[in-house]
């Protein structure tokens, strides 16, 4: 049995009009599939499991248009006061229940990485691109701007992640959004982490503060696949771009 929440709660507010009346993970990202549905297709094929979404900008939306399906809704009442990592806080009972990935509502991924990252039995397991410059040169005119430090030993352990890149060579790849976690794991961070915390914390800063107080060896895991950040709407126009055109696989 394995739980795949998805943090939806938030407005996405650099995608301007484009949220203005839809949650992001309702922005459609092909000409008939929003980045939720294209999500849900793929979770969907898994057995055994359970899917929770965590809703609150607009939730109402969300759970319209998945009425029907077998998906669980939780609330992030005070979305808008906090961060992602307290969303994953509002679905702590899932957490506590079995091993769960958590996957971020604004991106587009293969089916292969959600493969990969349930194959791994570590405490923390995080996602990453290798590859990622190439996709930052088209987001960005200087890819320092949205890119964080992100620093593996020959383990394949992350040694750094989180910080503010001041040079290209700090960067051995990029974090997805998409985190497989145990149960023993969730217990560590409630135990080391006071609520005040989690409602302002950066969930790159969370792992960070993990790795910095020896609390677990987080795992990287490789993606050398397709994927995009809908974080804007040049974001939303590169995916766009590809996935009229492209299927990821």
């Amino acid at each position: 049995m394995i739980n795949f929440i998805i943090l939806a709660a938030g407005r996405g507010s650099r995608l301007k009009k484009t949220t203005e009346n839809i949650p992001k993970g309702l922005v459609k990202i092909n000409k008939d599939t929003s980045i939720l549905e294209y999500q849900i297709k793929i979770l969907e094929q898994y057995k055994n499991k359970k899917i929770i979404i965590v809703v609150g900008y607009k939730s109402d939306k969300i759970i319209k248009k998945f009425r029907g399906k077998n998906i669980i809704f939780i609330k992030n009442k005070i979305w808008n006061k906090s961060n992602m990592l307290y969303s994953l806080v509002c679905a702590e009972k899932y957490l506590m229940e079995k091993d769960s990935v958590i996957l971020y509502s604004d991106i587009v991924y293969s089916k292969s990485i959600i493969d990969k990252i349930m194959t791994y039995k570590n405490q923390l397991s995080v996602a990453y691109d290798p590859n990622w410059l190439k996709l930052w040169k088209k987001r960005f005119k200087d890819p320092k701007v949205d890119a964080e430090t992100f620093k593996i030993n020959n383990l394949q352990e992350i040694i750094e992640i989180g910080k503010k890149v001041k040079n290209l060579k700090d960067v051995q790849g990029q974090y997805m959004g998409i985190i497989k976690i145990k149960v023993s794991m969730w217990k560590k961070i409630k135990k080391n982490f006071n609520l005040h915390d989690l409602k302002k914390m950066h969930v790159t800063h969370c792992l960070s503060q993990i790795i910095n107080r020896n609390l677990a060896k987080i795992k990287a895991v490789k993606n050398t696949k397709k994927w995009f950040e809908i974080d804007n709407n040049k974001d939303l126009k590169i995916a766009k771009n590809y996935l009229n055109k492209n299927i990821l696989k």
